[in-house]
């Protein structure tokens, strides 16, 4: 069904109308995620992070700025809105650290909805940056495994490490490193036995 979605993404042109279905999907994961406590009075859902309600909006939104790229570069202020992303970061980690939990609650998904695009406009405004680049190489070559195994190494982490980590605060920083280093591994298996899986 994954599958099916992400060749239907490159055959249905994503316009500002088919993106409003994908943010549609996003407020439905802030409804069953961030916003649960305040909504239903209870603990985020389980099924919140998955494909439909989280990843799908987010392909799509790239999908959207490459098929609108040459005119979304055309706005001369990306810099300003750098600018402004990186203050409303100091102050949302600032909603954080003095636990306004309501406020922050209700800021955050809109931060990361904001952070994903601030970074997809980033990288078609530097795209000299990323050519022959490290970070090149992990999009075009480690990102596939990335994606189908960090999970897995989240999970044994949390479960075999429990006091050693916390995700929410720098456990992340080891999901990652570690799922680049197994997905160059991975790579280089199937290098060496001449097979693309992931």
């Amino acid at each position: 069904m994954y599958v099916c979605m992400y060749v239907c993404m490159y055959v249905v042109k994503i316009t500002p109308k088919v993106l409003i279905f994908f943010v549609l999907l996003y407020l439905m994961k802030i409804c069953n995620g961030e916003y649960r406590p305040l909504l239903f009075g209870q603990m985020e859902s389980l099924m919140n992070s998955n494909f439909i309600t989280y990843a799908l909006p987010c392909l799509g939104i790239g999908f959207f700025i490459k098929e609108y790229e040459s005119t979304l570069l055309k706005f001369k202020y990306w810099g300003g809105v750098y600018l402004l992303f990186a203050l409303c970061s100091y102050f949302v980690w600032w909603l954080n650290s003095y636990s306004v939990i309501p406020i922050y609650i209700l800021c955050k998904p809109w931060f990361d909805l904001a952070m994903i695009i601030t970074a997809f406009m980033w990288a078609v405004s530097h795209k000299s940056l990323g050519e022959d680049s490290s970070l090149s190489y992990i999009g075009a070559y480690l990102s596939g495994s990335i994606y189908y195994f960090h999970y897995p190494l989240l999970f044994l982490l949390d479960k075999y490490l429990p006091n050693a980590f916390n995700y929410s605060s720098w456990g992340f920083i080891y999901v990652l490193i570690l799922s680049i280093i197994l997905a160059f591994v991975i790579k280089k298996v199937q290098d060496y036995f001449s097979v693309n899986l992931f």
